[in-house]
């Protein structure tokens, strides 16, 4: 499986600093508020976009060692009329999970992470699964790290297939 198309997505957002600690070992490092348009940028039946409004938190305990986490609400707007019902699909919440360990230079050198996203139920037969293996094996100066990424559930493919079940394995390189 391919690429299946070209997203287009265009956001707005705040993001409030700086990250307080809300106890000795505990900080809150996302409060984020905006809003999003994405688009498949095609035309007529085969066009798809969505627009919505979101709020995310998170925060994480420790300092090398961190087990974090971070949830996202988000409001729909304004959805094509070929892609109405992509909310059952793709849910209002992500919840995310992870357990990362970082130098002492505080650069973060491996994460595993767990990401659902519920769609109109909590059974997991709609929405999305993701876990991630992050590893960061270069220097610093390069920004960039090794992934594993198995994904499972809708719209992975892209906004074109909000509707479609599928089961991803993604290697690859990121550039932070």
């Amino acid at each position: 499986m391919g690429i299946s198309e070209i997203g287009y997505n265009i956001g707005l957002f705040y993001r409030f600093d700086p990250k307080p600690l809300l106890s000795t070992h505990i900080t809150l490092d996302r409060l984020q508020v905006g809003m999003l348009h994405m688009s498949n940028g095609e035309k007529g039946l085969e066009s798809r976009s969505t627009n919505f409004a979101y709020g995310e938190v998170g925060g994480y305990a420790g300092e090398r060692s961190q087990l974090g986490g971070m949830i996202t609400g988000l409001g729909y707007i304004d959805n094509s009329a070929q892609n109405e019902d992509i909310e059952d699909y793709t849910g209002n919440f992500i919840y995310e999970t992870y357990l990362s360990a970082h130098s002492q230079s505080k650069q973060e050198l491996a994460r595993l992470s767990y990401r659902v996203r519920l769609g109109d139920n909590t059974d997991l037969s709609r929405g999305r699964q993701e876990v991630m293996l992050k590893v960061t094996p270069f220097p610093r100066h390069l920004k960039a790290a090794l992934f594993i990424k198995l994904d499972k559930g809708h719209g992975i493919c892209g906004l074109g297939d909000y509707d479609k079940k599928s089961d991803v394995i993604m290697v690859g390189v990121s550039i932070l």
